[in-house]
């Protein structure tokens, strides 16, 4: 399998999840804080976990992968993924739980007088960063494919964009249909639930495990393009940006991959699941609890990351932590530190020069995305390399040649 991995993360940045559901399998770990385990880079906060009177119900968690240097033993469950998908978010904190509450033996929950919400059946291929994905169903439409998102408590919602979407149909986009809060038998709190329309060709990260032709794969990941500027410029025509634009939150809507539409980006402030690496390096300098309110910029560079991703099939920056990342990207300038050292088609490499220019003045917008997708020629400058001076100044360590990194790196170390 092509290693698609992140950023090295741990738990201490992550809000406890343990008794949500069991531990969905997982795939090699990321190698960043990526989605779903942050964690490791300096600075980094979370949103407060829940009481320790709530944790101590279950076991102790078992040794994550980071730890172990391995991977996570399978726990028994009643969902697995379908195929593999590297890049998979890993959800930090997720344990068995306790023997006096068997999973089996819960019952479905009825949220909003129509949905059926079902602990014992989680859909872990379905699992978001902040959030666990369990069966549901619409009693007014069970014919309708959907999934309930149980949050993790005390975790900020994007509540000022989630009722701008409930019960609306959006090309490009997953279909928030309901919101509410519950009493989650599994965790003894009230948590928020998502209901969202069930992707049913999983997600587009499945394109770096299969076996395609080059032509056929340029054909699929213009199509992938093609549904992420679509959602995104629905949600540019109401003054929202995303905020976690990644290979692994961009989904195939139908079981015969046709479709492509944006995952969730309600279970957690903007930018908050982001792997360094899908952030601008002023994104990826601050705290990830911290990174304020993207914008359609922020997304369209995600973009630009997410093809680098689809197009190797693999991370090429996975042996870099955060802080090393950021540094190659203010010395080399962004396009350079991902893409600039391996082989990538010439016909991406406009789009790339476009979509991970560090000048915001300079950065593609839709219109030149659209002249891309459509076969025209599109030109796109370089990023201008930071002035570096001729001596180093030694700090932590670390020489530093460049006043940015020096800073990123003070910050880092206020000691």
């Amino acid at each position: 399998m092509a290693d698609t991995s992140t950023e090295a993360k741990t738990d201490e940045d992550r809000p406890a999840m343990a008794e949500l559901a069991t531990p969905p399998p997982t795939p090699e770990p990321p190698a960043d804080k990526s989605p779903g385990a942050a964690g490791g880079e300096a600075g980094t906060e979370a949103p407060e976990a829940p009481p320790e009177e709530t944790r101590e119900a279950a076991p102790k968690a078992e040794a994550s992968a980071e730890d172990s240097g391995q991977k996570e033993p399978a726990a028994k469950s009643s969902a697995t993924p379908s195929e593999p998908d590297p890049g998979l978010p890993e959800v930090k904190g997720a344990i068995s739980l306790p023997p006096e509450r068997p999973l089996a033996s819960a019952e479905p929950i009825l949220l909003n007088d129509r949905y059926d919400v079902h602990p014992a059946k989680p859909l872990h291929d379905l699992d978001s960063p902040s959030a666990r994905a369990f069966e549901a169903a619409d009693r007014l439409e069970p014919s309708k494919n959907v999934f309930a998102l149980v949050c993790i408590p005390g975790m900020p919602l994007r509540t000022d964009v989630i009722g701008q979407f409930i019960g609306q149909e959006m090309p490009g986009m997953l279909d928030l249909l309901d919101e509410g809060s519950i009493d989650w038998p599994l965790l003894g709190r009230r948590c928020s639930i998502l209901i969202l329309e069930r992707p049913l060709g999983g997600r587009v990260s499945v394109l770096t495990t299969m076996e395609l032709s080059s032509h056929r794969k340029a054909d699929m990941i213009r199509l992938i393009v093609e549904g992420v500027v679509t959602g995104l410029q629905q949600l540019s025509f109401r003054s929202i940006a995303h905020g976690a634009i990644r290979h692994d939150n961009i989904f195939f809507l139908d079981s015969e991959r046709e479709t492509v539409v944006l995952g969730e980006f309600f279970s957690a402030p903007g930018g908050f699941d982001q792997p360094t690496v899908f952030e601008t390096i002023e994104r990826g300098m601050a705290n990830r609890a911290g990174r304020g309110e993207p914008s359609k910029s922020d997304d369209l560079y995600s973009l630009g990351v997410t093809l680098v991703f689809l197009i190797l099939g693999r991370n090429p920056v996975k042996d870099l932590d955060a802080h090393q990342l950021i540094a190659a990207k203010c010395a080399q300038t962004s396009f350079i530190a991902l893409a600039g050292k391996t082989q990538i088609s010439v016909a991406y490499l406009e789009a790339l020069r476009g979509l991970l220019n560090d000048e915001k003045d300079e950065h593609w917008d839709f219109e030149e995305l659209e002249h891309w997708l459509g076969g025209q020629r599109v030109s796109s400058s370089s990023s201008r390399t930071a002035a570096k001076s001729p001596r180093p100044l030694i700090f932590g360590g670390e020489e530093h040649y460049i006043a940015r990194t020096l800073a990123h790196s003070m910050s880092m170390k206020l000691d």
